[in-house]
């Protein structure tokens, strides 16, 4: 029994590393910190940063609110990702992200759902499998037309962020897929959420992403013979490249954006130097880390020798650059390789090889810009089938929920219990009956209005004050039942003492005084539902008997 009465309350007998170490807005902010070091390009620090950041979602998962769980698991798979380099460590992303989606899904996590979909669509391209980076990014964009609301404790500021880095994300993957005309849109959007919320670095970052962008869309459209379109996006990269200059002289910016901004005034403005064009480029090349800000920066290298007068030495910085290991924007690997071709063919003597080469050429650019438009359109059409699937699946998990509290309802409990029952990895399993003390009292001095905003409140401080992989669900009037997988009983009581202490510091006019009364138990091996939460209520009673406002651990 753990009792709740002023100068009797013991020690909680398992300290949570979050509560010894970092605090919830502690852990998102070291989280940051460690994939922002691997994003700019500090190429000793992959390993390191994802045991740390390894170590906050530990922490996190003793966190008192959902979203910074997400918010964790989230950096924890981003890191592996942002580590760009043949030995990066991928292997567990996969669960990370399963992980992540079903925690998300389950708190309603939208904008999580959102951006784990767009690092899986990432992980499906780095793997090189586009089909199914289509259909995660559908995912991704479906979910970002729903309303989305702040979710967490941690402020307006971290909730901006995260949106911007969730827009930001599935930007990079449609443009990294060639369709530029729904990625330009949805960096918009990252745009005006890093102005509204005056965040100048992430503006920044903003710019850098529109370069890509513009600069991708340019040399694709050159491909399919759309010389204005093309120049029209080239010159709109190098006017964003000229606005972000004085900052990049300015800021420590990463050696890897230096390459990206001389190539874009590279290749849409014209050069009175191109010896000094190309000089400027090998320079910025010799340390840039993103593969596809050196492709770009090679295809820039190549024009600005050939226009030099130096054709044999834009071929030869081609041919091995073409020999490097492509991942990333294959819109760009073929940008190079039509490069290189249109080079070769400059230098061909003959000339009747390139004639053929050139038309055949032009009928494969018409069949793949055919094709280009078939997969915006299945896109488009996958994301609409993906909102009316959610759609319906919103329909049926009403039928799951409790309306009053937007809690899990009793049939969803039985489904969840049952499951965890039956899986291994949520043992040792503990199970609370919470009954709230004195709340008859409320309905009948008061009215049933006010007693449904009591189990309102009740069910937001139950559900904030427990972790965020812990199930919080309404059983019938004013019990709740609640699932701590992975903990012993000891540690599930004194989770049970951190959520009674939340309610009893409700303000009186919201709660109207109730406490609440816990029972807890482990379950045991082949038991069933009934026989678990029958043994987890009679604990509860054990709990009222004693005065209630306490929490009672059962056999």
């Amino acid at each position: 029994m753990v009792r709740l009465a002023p100068g009797t309350v013991p020690a909680p007998p398992a300290v949570s590393p979050t509560e010894a170490g970092l605090d919830d807005a502690a852990l998102v902010s070291r989280a940051g910190e460690l994939l922002a070091q691997v994003q700019q390009g500090c190429r000793h620090a992959p390993v390191d940063a994802t045991g740390a950041v390894d170590t906050l979602v530990t922490q996190a998962r003793h966190s008192a609110h959902p979203g910074v769980l997400a918010r964790l698991l989230r950096a924890a798979a981003a890191v592996r990702l942002a580590a760009d380099s043949p030995g990066a460590p991928l292997g567990q992303v996969d669960a990370l992200l399963d992980e992540l989606l079903g925690h998300a899904a389950r708190h309603g996590l939208v904008l999580f759902e959102a951006d784990g979909h767009a690092i899986a669509a990432r992980l499906a391209l780095v793997r090189g499998d586009e089909d199914a980076a289509m259909t995660a990014i559908a995912s991704a964009m479906a979910r970002l037309d729903e309303p989305l609301h702040p979710d967490a404790p941690l402020g307006e500021a971290e909730w901006q962020r995260t949106l911007h880095a969730t827009y930001l994300g599935v930007a990079v993957v449609l443009t990294q897929l060639g369709v530029h005309e729904l990625a330009e849109p949805i960096l918009g959007r990252a745009e005006r959420t890093a102005l509204a919320a005056a965040d100048g670095p992430a503006l920044v970052l903003c710019g850098y992403h529109r370069i890509r962008l513009m600069l991708g869309w340019g040399l694709r459209l050159e491909r399919a013979a759309r010389i204005s379109a093309a120049h029209q996006c080239l010159t709109a990269a190098a006017g964003v490249a000229r606005m972000l200059a004085t900052t990049a002289a300015d800021a420590d910016v990463p050696v890897g954006h230096h390459a990206l901004l001389a190539a874009a005034r590279a290749l849409g403005e014209p050069a009175a130097d191109p010896d000094a064009v190309a000089a400027e480029l090998v320079r910025q090349l010799a340390g840039a880390t993103c593969r596809d800000d050196r492709r770009l920066a090679q295809i820039a290298l190549a024009r600005a020798r050939a226009a030099a007068g130096h054709p044999e030495e834009a071929v030869r910085d081609l041919t091995r650059a073409h020999g490097e290991v492509h991942a990333g924007d294959r819109t760009l690997h073929l940008a190079l390789v039509r490069e290189l071709g249109r080079l070769r063919a400059g230098l061909d003597p003959d000339g009747t090889a390139t004639d053929v080469l050139r038309g055949y050429a032009a009928e494969l650019e018409s069949e793949l810009w055919s094709t280009r438009e078939a997969r915006i359109a299945a896109l488009r059409a996958r994301v609409a089938n993906e909102r009316l699937r959610r759609e319906h699946g919103a329909v049926a998990a009403q039928a799951m929920s409790d309306p009053l509290t937007g809690l899990p309802n009793r049939r969803a409990l039985d489904t969840e219990l049952a499951d965890a029952l039956h899986d291994p990895a949520t043992l040792p399993l503990a199970v609370a009956v919470v009954d709230l003390d004195g709340f008859k009292d409320v309905n009948d001095r008061s009215s049933h209005a006010r007693g449904d905003e009591v189990l309102r409140a009740v069910a937001t401080a139950l559900r904030n004050a427990l972790r965020g992989g812990d199930l919080v669900a309404r059983y019938g009037g004013d019990e709740f039942v609640v699932l701590l997988p992975r903990t012993p009983s000891q540690a599930a009581a004194a989770a049970l003492v951190r959520a009674a202490r939340a309610v009893a510091r409700l303000p009186v006019g919201l709660a109207r005084a109730v406490t609440l009364s816990a029972g807890v138990t482990s379950a045991r091996a082949g038991e069933d539902t009934a026989a678990l939460l029958e043994r987890a209520d009679a604990a509860m009673y054990a709990a009222k008997r004693r005065g209630g406002n306490q929490v009672f651990v059962g056999t």
